[in-house]
């Protein structure tokens, strides 16, 4: 039986459905908008589906706004992901948006939070001493030691523009990493093999800052 707590709401063992009919002390696990952003079924997660997919988004006139390449990297593969649920499905997606900026170095190394879900694969990119350590494409791999940059901006939480958040929620800090927590590990290696003379490193980087409107 469903009871009013957050710790069997987010119990790995229960249903997915059960995160997008339920609310915690009067608030809704999901806003309807993320709802929306589901995927119709399961096998639409296969690749030959996403063009679909992505149709269905753009023609929906309160989500259309929501850039390719943030439904690429995140909200079409993880949409039913227990981090996603718990810590960003009560968002207003329809009034939220997603703005391509450029962070400093300083902030993406020093001020940007990794919850409990990502950080030891943040830490794990981020203890490496080359470039030829790094399990990505060849393509990326080649990104990362020509530009000292990520082919993909990650996502990032604007964490103070949406003021109250969930109490059930695991976020913390000014920003905090959605998605990109290989690409960060990496950015902050690549600080790091510079420091010894390895290499440069870019003073500031593109990503996708989702902010409250």
């Amino acid at each position: 039986m469903y009871t009013n707590n957050q710790s069997h709401i987010f119990d790995p063992t229960i249903e997915i459905e059960e995160y997008y009919t339920h609310s915690i002390d009067g608030v809704p696990v999901c806003h309807k908008s993320w709802k929306e952003l589901r995927r119709p079924n399961d096998d639409m997660l296969l690749t030959q589906y996403y063009d679909e997919y992505c149709n269905l988004i753009a023609n929906n006139k309160n989500l259309c706004h929501i850039p390719e390449e943030v439904l690429r990297q995140w909200i079409y593969p993880f949409n039913d992901d227990a981090n996603s649920l718990r810590n960003y499905a009560w968002i207003d997606y329809y009034k939220s948006r997603f703005v391509l900026c450029e962070l400093d170095i300083e902030t993406l190394c020093n001020e940007v939070n990794v919850n409990e879900y990502g950080s030891e694969l943040v830490s794990q990119r981020g203890s490496l001493r080359d470039f030829s350590d790094f399990c990505w494409t060849d393509e990326d791999i080649a990104c990362w030691a020509n530009n000292k940059t990520w082919n993909t901006p990650p996502v990032i939480l604007d964490v103070k523009s949406f003021g109250n958040i969930p109490k059930w929620a695991d976020i913390s800090g000014t920003y905090q990493l959605i998605e990109g927590h290989q690409r960060l590990g990496y950015l902050r290696a690549v600080v790091k093999m510079a420091h010894v003379g390895k290499t440069g490193f870019k003073t500031s980087h593109k990503v996708y800052l989702l902010h409250n409107q």
